[in-house]
């Protein structure tokens, strides 16, 4: 009994077809947007995405751990400004630990803020940061922040400069 259908048998790839498989997978893998490695001695907090949830803004950020050694909490003081450059909010965000290397998303809404409202996003202090040789000043001037979205989440360069900069 005939069903009209052919079976064809799948034969093993030649080194030709399997050279360009692996070719193919490597073109798709470049074509990625790979995640920036902090450099050595950084800790990246990057700005990721901005996304209205209901009545709130949901607000992305991604910790990247270039310091070495695990951060067992880290809690940034932020200002939140608005489009006209006026301080919004004061939030406290908090951050799950970090292991070095391991990237780690967190997410905070921004509850009835819309946000085209969302001016920039200034990280005023580091309230803790806890780990082996870490104190709060020590990750204030180790923070690389950036932003993916049409807001800036920046860090004045004085916070960044070290302590001892100023003491001599």
């Amino acid at each position: 009994m005939s069903t009209g259908r052919r079976i064809v048998p799948i034969r093993p790839l030649s080194w030709a077809r399997k050279a360009l498989f692996a070719a193919g997978l490597s073109l798709a893998s470049m074509a990625q947007p790979a995640a920036s490695a902090p450099a050595a001695g950084e800790l990246s907090v990057e700005l990721n995405r901005l996304a209205e949830n209901g009545d709130a803004c949901r607000m992305s950020l991604v910790y990247t751990n270039g310091l070495g050694v695990t951060v067992e909490a880290l809690e940034l003081e932020t200002v939140l400004f608005d489009r006209e450059g006026g301080a919004s909010r004061f939030l406290v965000v908090k951050s799950q630990p970090l292991i070095p290397g391991k990237i780690r998303v967190s997410q905070y809404d921004l509850a009835g803020m819309a946000c085209a409202d969302v001016g920039f996003l200034l990280i005023n202090d580091v309230v803790a940061c806890k780990g082996e040789g870490l104190d709060p000043a020590a990750c204030l001037a180790r923070l690389s922040p950036s932003s993916r979205t049409r807001a800036d989440l920046v860090v004045t360069e004085a916070d960044r400069e070290p302590a001892s900069a100023g003491s001599e």
